[in-house]
């Protein structure tokens, strides 16, 4: 068996070679004695260095081979997202191929044990083999073959690419190979390495509540001011807009319209409640908003009023889990938080202008505060200055913030000393209570209220409530703490780290060319690879954390849309990873477009538990039919 394949431009895609901002430099961060002497190896060799990208991948190039070396030096890669043995012979796979067998033999001869992991590459090989067919996943744009090396104090993720038109990952120009001495290692009892010096990181200040010393109350003149804002914004507009996260700020807004409401019950003023489930959410938080939800329509019942509650969510396509299993993106960062403004700013949008778009003018009121953090400060004095009220970027919505002076003291004050008109139902206490298990104080603004990019930002040394799967901080400190209280949501906080370390290029997560416009290959880390997306399906399930049926659709009719149509490799362990997500598990799968066995067009016999249900009653009474006619022909001996 050959691994020499050609990657031909085919009707689907064509190769185009761009230029990126990608600026690779010229050794790793660290190296041990193993690594050094491979690498020396290789140069001698006649491999050509065309750097290291983010300080642990180093890309080669020899003849018509390019190989990727991702780094773990002292230190160990997360076992969830290390593939396992495929039980497949590297020498099985290369075959001939001289230059890649020069790369296995260095490794060898460093004392490195090596394996290769299931991934595409390896169905591929056993269809092949087994199948005596050609296997068309070896043509697939995004094809490489991946290796695990192991020796002491060092782990390397081996990557080879061959006949590709120009290098992964979007190093293109030759470097000098660094200056790679040996140690000098003396012979001592003990044989110590100083580790790193930690890198500080500059983290913006969060608030820190001292929840043991709350006060009697909050100052009057800080409630007066809240009140009195209140009632402006009420004097001045008959429609208002609450946008309601669930979280502390946005309660003590809640509380204060219910305030003013009960201190002049004549008012006829047309008010809407709006807050976001954006599918991902920390489900304790959910819960909570879902509570809120049916305590404020149980008391607005009870008091003959009619103000709307709403949720707002994604639509289904783009919402997290199509983007990161169908779409293929990495899990957000702070240099790329898609997420921001595809699950939160547009469907809310979409919901105002639906809403208030038209019509009398509409005031949202929002629960920002200037002490939250920095950020928020900055954003505050830019969008209100010296104002009242702020343009939303719904032209007939204005903002107004009524507690944008007020400090996290006040705010903790006013929900333990103030009782919520619903409290029988639902207390304010069960809010507090959930914080002090976090220990943290910022919230994720939830989409109805944010009116710019700048908005959504999360970010600060403390964590908030939020996403599970948020990515955007190193870790999610919140979520961490409220696993000593809650330990259902341990699941969640560790899945929560598997997407994070899926963002380290060292896990050969990315496919290493990208898509960029749509059916043209071209150069970069790329999208997510098949078999990464499968691992995240499989820890999913693992880990019982639930995918509704409309998103294992809509995470398979994007892979459609983006690999398959394009002739890029999609794995059967991929479609039964997804499909085992399904309710009921389909019958059939494939390409059926069938209108009665494939409805949503998306190659899966779309069962339901009615279905499900009616087929084991049919299959009973068969049964039964079966067992008489037995029982009746015994009977006639």
């Amino acid at each position: 068996m050959s691994l020499h394949i050609e990657a031909q431009e085919v009707e689907s895609y064509v190769f185009k070679e761009m230029p990126t901002k990608i600026v690779p430099k010229a050794d790793l961060k660290k190296h041990k004695n193993s690594t050094r002497t491979l690498w020396t190896s290789l140069e001698e060799k006649g491999w050509e260095l065309l750097g290291v990208l983010r300080d642990w991948t180093a890309v080669f190039e020899k003849e018509n081979w390019h190989v990727a070396i991702h780094h773990f030096i002292d230190e160990t890669p997360l076992e969830a997202l290390v593939g396992k043995d495929s039980g497949i012979c590297i020498g099985e796979i290369i075959g001939d191929e001289e230059t890649p067998f020069e790369v296995i033999t260095l490794l060898q001869n460093k004392g490195f044990t090596h394996y290769v992991p299931e991934q595409a590459f390896t169905d591929a090989f056993i269809l092949d083999t087994y199948g005596n067919v050609h296997n068309w996943h070896y043509d697939s744009p995004k094809h490489k073959l991946q290796l695990w090396a192991k020796t002491e104090g060092a782990q390397l993720l081996v990557e080879f690419f061959c006949n590709m038109p120009f290098a992964p990952y979007g190093v293109n120009e030759y470097m000098n190979f660094p200056a790679l001495d040996l140690e000098f290692v003396q012979d001592t009892l003990f044989d110590m390495e100083l580790p790193d010096k930690p890198k500080k990181k500059k983290a913006e200040q969060g608030e820190i509540i001292d929840f043991a010393g709350i006060p009697e109350q909050i100052p009057p003149d800080v409630l007066k001011r809240a009140d009195e804002a209140i009632e402006r914004v009420f004097n001045d507009h008959r429609k208002i807009a609450i946008a309601y996260s669930g979280g502390k700020d946005s309660t003590v807004i809640l509380l204060l319209v219910f305030r003013y409401l009960l201190k002049h019950p004549e008012s006829k003023h047309d008010i809407t409640i709006i807050s976001a489930d954006v599918l991902v959410d920390n489900p304790l938080i959910i819960n909570h908003l879902m509570k809120m939800k049916e305590a404020v329509e149980a008391y607005c019942r009870k008091i003959g009023r009619k103000i709307p509650f709403i949720l707002v969510e994604p639509e289904i396509g783009q919402d997290y889990f199509s983007c990161v299993l169908g779409k293929g993106y990495a899990p957000p960062s702070s240099k790329n938080r898609w997420c921001v403004e595809r699950m939160k700013i547009i469907p809310a949008q979409k919901k105002l202008v639906e809403l208030f778009g038209e019509g009398e003018p509409t005031c949202q009121l929002l629960g920002t505060r200037s002490s939250e953090s920095e950020n928020r400060a900055r954003s505050m004095e830019k969008i209100y200055g010296d104002d009242f009220y702020s343009p939303h970027t719904v032209s007939n919505i204005t903002t107004a913030s009524p507690i944008r002076d007020w400090t996290a003291e006040n705010v903790v004050t006013f929900l333990v000393r103030e009782q919520a008109p619903w409290d029988e139902l639902y207390s304010n206490y069960r809010l507090i209570s959930l914080y002090g298990s976090a220990s943290s104080f910022g919230e994720c603004p939830i989409g109805a209220a944010i009116t710019s990019d700048n908005d959504a930002k999360c970010s600060g040394r403390s964590a908030r409530f939020g996403c599970f799967t948020c990515t955007l901080v190193d870790d999610d400190v919140s979520l961490r703490n409220l696993t000593l209280d809650y330990p259902e949501l341990l699941p969640h906080y560790e899945y929560r780290g598997i997407l994070k370390a899926t963002q380290d290029l060292r896990y050969g997560g990315f496919t290493g060319y990208q898509r960029k416009p749509k059916f043209t290959i071209t150069n970069g880390f790329g999208d997510l690879t098949i078999d990464i997306r499968t691992m995240l399906l499989l820890h999913l399930k693992r880990l019982e954390i639930k995918l509704s049926d409309n998103i294992v659709t809509s995470i398979y009719q994007e892979v459609m849309k983006r690999e398959i149509s394009e002739g890029i490799a999609v794995t059967n362990r991929f479609r039964q990873a997804l499909f085992s997500h399904y309710t009921v598990s389909p019958l059939f799968t494939g390409a059926m477009y069938n209108p009665i066995f494939d409805p949503f067009n998306c190659g899966v016999d779309r069962r339901t538990e009615e279905d499900a249900a009616a087929i084991e009653r049919v299959l009973a009474r068969i049964a039964e039919c079966k067992r008489k006619e037995t029982s009746e022909q015994l009977a006639l001996f």
